[in-house]
């Protein structure tokens, strides 16, 4: 485990069949393909523990993806590839914003429970909770993606409540171009060098669609009898350009990189579910600069130093209308009595916010003997919104006090978190390793107070700057050489973004709490490693209490009286657990054969038996990659998603299930370096729906459960690409 284990273990849960890269595949024989296969299962992640360990012998659920596997299976972005991974769901929310589900939780709560890094830098927004730029990075640019699947605060701190993405860039040198159907275009292209002592790399890409045809059939204007005022039905303007500058130095102690990732969108279903008119405008802009410098030094022959700096600017723009036709006088009287005085004007709601991120690490790991390595760790962090401007909300004016709440951040919003964590690696026997570790957390806060005729709570930010443990103990045990046990009992205490926390001063005594949020989660797996084939099963078991409210789902979190359209009240989700089982497998046959499956069931619910929006009872993956010869490559996968789960007091049903198919076929000219892949994503162009959640004002109205949208946030339907790849 810490030195001198042999493990014999597989590497992942899902790596597409963990095939090996293209340039090995010219294989004569069975023993030198088995040989090859051996080697790749037998990888290293530190992403669980910080320290070096074989992928199956880590603590907790570990999957890794690799970015030639999902290039040559047809997978575009990180987003599509994480749809692949065992228990994700990856949905779209109303702008459009790609929404994580991991074991059922994330739709109701933005992106805030899932930390996504790349290159070991967090690009979570502290303001929002999400990191939509990284989720539209191209596979391309991927060498690896490494997922943890359950809290992992202990080691990586905020925003690390329901798991972790890493994603590794790539550094090989290759060029690449694709064009597509409904307007897709991708180029990106990877060099690198040697330069002074080390090696410089520079990664460039770039990619785009057009509005791909979805149309909506209703919007809040048409449900509620405005329809001649209404864009519904009509195409959603759901395109998307993504650009992507990296550059990196690095040695064998030091690593210096920077990133900028600029993501714009249109504006999709619209900003308060009305449609905006049909147009080919960016709605949407989303800009991160990212830099990290990283040392890593012995200073005794038993004692490593880790350190790593990381600086980040991240933003966000939304520049949208409210109404997309004006409304004339004659309806004003009937626009206010039925609830919609404040939004019959067609103008601009517009929306910013740009926070600075400030991040000190320090890590020191000992070896105290060949069984037993400790790891000291302090953390400081630093965040702050330098820029938040709103406008536009119930014409209110930009500096009335309600138009702040509107914001996803004031200006000047800071905190300051100071931690320190301690891990111990255990080898008690050959076979049996115990893994324990502590986060003792502190922070402070100086956020602008948005609550309005409340004088009991003056500061409502002093509550949230409590002292956190944060434990966590796990127990791995080789039982034999290829069956492998593991346990594990981890807790983490949320930080929720300050978009959302900022509510408080609201919220009565015997509401949610935000400062008492926290999770725990209990894991028990089984890993058989035989020589051709792989399985894992995992059950796991997670509690989350006093959760904040999400982006689009402020009722669900609030007492609802909704007996006034015929439904029973509903107390507010406080507390929600996740419950299930993950299988996996990777297997092959032979040298020409590879394959993976994984099926979870989950059991999502608010502890009353009602499933958490967007959770879904089964998900599930199959595989098969086929080597015809050493020039094609064929490889398929299908996907299944169970009838998703709506909010309890909506009398639609669940939305339906899906199937989705996609096939790849890849020619690799000999000896040239050249592949020409053709791809068909979602070939039977299944409309797979996101969750769309119905509105309170609107379904008292009616006097019923309505939804502006019905049948939910589409995805595009079927996509064709055709690319052409080179390999300096």
């Amino acid at each position: 485990m810490v030195k001198g284990v042999k493990i014999n273990s597989v590497l992942m849960a899902l790596s597409l069949a963990g095939f090996v890269n293209p340039t090995s595949w010219a294989f004569g024989d069975e023993a030198a393909a088995l040989a090859e296969w051996q080697a790749f299962l037998n990888q290293q992640t530190e992403l669980v523990t910080r320290t070096k360990l074989n992928a199956d012998y880590v603590p907790g659920s570990i999957t890794v993806l690799h970015g030639e596997t999902l290039v040559m299976n047809g997978a575009r972005i990180l987003a599509d590839a994480l749809a692949l991974a065992p228990n994700f769901d990856m949905q779209i929310n109303l702008l459009g914003q790609r929404v994580i589900v991991m074991r059922g939780v994330g739709a109701a709560f933005s992106n805030s429970s899932v930390k996504v890094m790349l290159d070991g830098v967090n690009t979570v927004h502290a303001s929002q909770g999400f990191a939509q730029t990284l989720l539209h990075m191209p596979i391309e640019q991927i060498e690896r993606i490494e997922i943890i699947r359950g809290a992992a605060t202990v080691v990586h701190g905020d925003d690390a409540v329901a798991g972790v993405i890493n994603i590794i860039t790539h550094d090989s040198a290759q060029a690449h171009l694709a064009t597509g159907s409904k307007g897709y275009r991708s180029a990106s292209i990877t060099q690198g060098s040697e330069f002074g002592s080390g090696r410089l790399r520079l990664n460039l890409s770039a990619w785009g669609h057009g509005a791909t045809g979805v149309r909506a059939e209703g919007d809040a204007v048409t449900v509620s009898g405005f329809e001649q005022y209404s864009s519904a039905p009509g195409r959603v303007n759901n395109q998307r350009a993504f650009e992507q500058l990296q550059l990196g130095w690095h040695n064998e102690t030091t690593q210096l990189n920077f990133a900028y990732n600029r993501l714009r969108t249109g504006d999709f279903y619209g900003v308060i579910e009305f449609l905006p008119p049909s147009s080919d405008r960016y709605a949407q802009n989303y800009e991160d600069y990212l830099i990290r410098l990283n040392h890593e030094e012995s200073v005794t022959p038993n004692l490593r130093s880790v350190t790593q700096l990381s600086l980040g600017q991240l933003s966000y723009e939304l520049d949208t209308l409210y109404v997309p036709k004006t409304f004339i006088g004659t309806d004003f009287d009937d626009a206010s009595a039925r609830g919609f005085s404040d939004f019959i004007y067609r103008q601009t709601y517009l929306n910013q916010v740009r926070e600075q991120q400030v991040q000190l690490e320090q890590q020191f790991v000992y070896d105290v003997s060949d069984t037993h390595r400790l790891l000291l760790g302090f953390d400081v962090r630093w965040v702050e919104i330098t820029h938040a401007n709103a406008k536009g909300i119930q014409n209110k004016d930009q500096d009335a006090h309600e138009n702040v709440r509107a914001r996803l951040g004031s200006t000047g919003d800071r905190h300051y978190r100071l931690a320190m964590f301690l891990q111990d690696e255990w080898r008690i026997s050959p076979t049996f390793t115990l893994t324990s570790g502590l986060r003792l957390q502190q922070q402070w806060l100086n956020y602008t107070d948005r609550s309005k005729d409340n004088d009991k709570m003056t500061n409502p930010w002093q509550e949230l700057e409590v002292r956190q443990v944060t434990p966590k103990l796990a127990a791995v045990w080789q039982v034999a050489p290829s069956h492998i046990l593991k346990a594990q009992f981890s807790q983490s205490h949320v930080t929720p973004p300050i978009g959302q926390v900022t509510y408080v001063g609201n919220l009565a005594n015997t509401a949610i709490r935000p400062e008492a949020a926290k999770t725990d989660h209990y894991e028990l797996g089984y890993i058989y490693a035989g020589p051709v084939h792989t399985q894992r099963i995992t059950f796991y078991h997670s509690e989350f209490d006093q959760l904040t409210h999400g982006t689009n789902y402020f009722h669900y979190f609030r007492p609802l009286s909704a007996s006034g359209f015929g439904q029973e009240d509903y107390p507010g989700m406080r507390q929600i657990r996740a419950r299930g089982i993950e299988w996996d497998s990777d297997f092959r046959f032979g040298y020409r054969w590879r394959g993976f499956a994984s099926v979870s069931f989950n059991h999502t619910d608010d502890l009353a038996g009602n499933a958490v929006v967007g959770s879904r009872p089964y998900l599930g993956n199959l595989g098969l990659d086929y080597r015809l010869s050493d020039a094609i490559h064929l490889a398929g996968n299908v996907s299944y998603g169970g009838a998703m789960a709506i909010e309890p007091y909506d009398d639609r049903e669940r939305f339906a299930s899906y199937w989705v198919w996609n096939l790849a076929a890849n020619y690799n000219l000999p000896k040239t370096g050249w592949r020409a892949r053709f791809v068909v994503n979602n070939l039977t162009d299944v409309a797979v729906a996101s969750p769309s959640p119905i509105n309170i004002d609107l379904s008292g109205l009616a006097e019923k459960p309505t939804a502006p949208y019905a049948a939910g946030y589409l995805s595009p339907g079927r996509q064709f690409t055709l690319s052409l790849d080179y390999q300096f």
